[in-house]
């Protein structure tokens, strides 16, 4: 009898989290169609946690076509009257899994509550189309800001119907929200985006990047000076070792800067350095790589489906992503050629990429060969959809109440502060630019959170 009641009690927890009664989705009648990890989130979510999956079109401009799911979870805060307006983060990536970014940012967000979208191609939403041939390469902008705006519109109103909301996001969900401020910006009360700015064409995003990893690098090695040498064996050992997923050896990863992505992670956040500088440590004892080590950590770093898969469908959208929106490249230009003409101009003023023992996501970038991220680098990807200073200016000046909070990391590689000027000029006192001490994860700083929750716990107009 006492196990019988343990089981009924323990089933009472299986599925804690609330799902609407009318959803079109009811987790019990598509829970076969889930992995066992997703089955095992659900089940795991808390009671105060509502979620569901909505119905959106792949293709917003064709809405009777191929339609796809797209999942929300609602993270209540513990005191029902804790904000009095909701808000929504939009996480970095594109193509990154929601589930990476959650633990942290319940840190920052758990008495407050958060709503959290899964982009589409990610986490729980549908995933990303199979890449077979040079259309489904195109489908992929289907997968970037624009589309990812209109579900969240969609969301905001199945909600809170014409309640104005709060967005919050980092890096690629930056971005995200400044595309919101241009399509909807009557459905905004307050924004605050973290690690993106709009930059006017042609973007110095790329150059500023390289330039920043420059200076960054050599800080990291002023801390940490014996990494020198080994950042350097790792650089010669890869130049000389292919590395690939343990089960397709057509995604090729090779060269001096094969492990460069890796290390401008760690070093865009300085939080973090000291992980690299232990991993550098157990990869490299005694000034002899440990080649089974570097293989198995560049496999779970580079080829985990979870993170990021170089090489496949994530890595794709990536590529499309950069020509189309962040770096918006010349009709016919191949991403690897808008690399190479800007190393070259920095090899020219005596900046040698070669020679770093280490180098940012533009080195990387040549090093990755697989049918997959070649297709999407070279093909043909149409009319460009770059998002830009004076559209956000423009959406801002026509709606003078709402407010925009930008923020820079003050040695933030991955998005260096020096481009976030142009947008600041742009919108004068429209936006409010502030940098903060640390890196690409300094938006987990109170600095950030308590201007979010000044605005969410505002009475409401009457």
């Amino acid at each position: 009898m006492r196990l019988l009641l343990s089981l009924f009690f323990l089933s009472l927890f299986v599925h804690s989290g609330q799902q609407p009664k009318n959803s079109l989705f009811p987790y019990e009648d598509i829970k076969t169609e889930l992995s066992q990890r997703d089955q095992q989130y659900i089940e795991s979510l808390p009671p105060q946690v509502v979620y569901d999956w909505v119905q959106v079109p792949e293709n917003y401009s064709a809405p009777n076509d191929e339609k796809i799911k797209v999942f929300y979870e609602h993270r209540l805060p513990k005191k029902t009257n804790k904000n009095k307006r909701p808000i929504c983060f939009f996480y970095g990536g594109p193509g990154l899994d929601a589930r990476a970014s959650i633990p942290t940012l319940l840190a920052m967000t758990k008495e407050h509550g958060i709503l959290i979208i899964h982009q589409r191609g990610t986490g729980l939403s549908s995933p990303l189309p199979q890449i077979k041939s040079e259309p489904d390469i195109l489908r992929l902008k289907q997968y970037l800001s624009r589309a990812i705006v209109e579900d969240a519109e969609l969301i905001r109103k199945k909600l809170f119907a014409q309640q104005k909301w709060i967005v919050t996001g980092q890096s690629f969900g930056s971005l995200i929200i400044q595309r919101y401020l241009t399509l909807y910006p009557q459905s905004l009360y307050s924004a605050h985006a973290h690690g993106f700015a709009a930059t006017s064409l042609p973007t110095p995003f790329a150059e500023a990047r390289i330039r920043k990893h420059k200076e960054v690098l050599s800080q990291y090695l002023k801390k940490y000076p014996k990494d020198q040498k080994r950042l350097e064996l790792i650089a010669l050992h890869c130049a000389k070792h292919n590395f690939s997923p343990v089960d397709n050896e057509e995604i090729i990863i090779s060269g001096r800067h094969a492990f460069s992505f890796a290390g401008m992670i760690f070093l865009s956040a300085p939080d973090y350095w000291k992980d690299l500088s232990q991993f550098l440590t157990d990869v490299c004892p005694k000034n002899r790589v440990n080649h089974k080590r570097l293989t198995h950590w560049i496999n779970n770093f580079y080829f985990n489906k979870s993170f990021i898969y170089l090489g496949a469908e994530q890595d794709a959208l990536n590529v499309v992503f950069n020509r189309h929106e962040a770096y918006v490249t010349k009709s016919g230009q191949s991403l690897s050629q808008y690399y190479q003409l800007i190393i070259d101009k920095l090899h020219a003023e005596g900046i040698d990429t070669q020679t770093w023992p280490m180098g940012e996501e533009a080195l990387m970038h040549f090093c990755i060969d697989s049918p997959i991220h070649n297709l999407a680098d070279t093909i043909n990807l149409g009319k460009a959809d770059p998002l830009l200073p004076k559209a956000i200016a423009a959406s801002l000046n026509k709606h003078p109440d709402l407010k925009f909070h930008l923020y820079a990391g003050e040695i933030d590689s991955v998005a260096p502060p020096e481009t976030f000027q142009e947008l600041k000029d742009t919108c004068g006192d429209r936006l409010q630019l502030k940098i903060l001490p640390g890196g690409h994860d300094s938006f987990l700083s109170p600095l950030f959170w308590k201007a979010v929750y000044r605005y969410a716990e505002e009475e409401p107009a009457p």
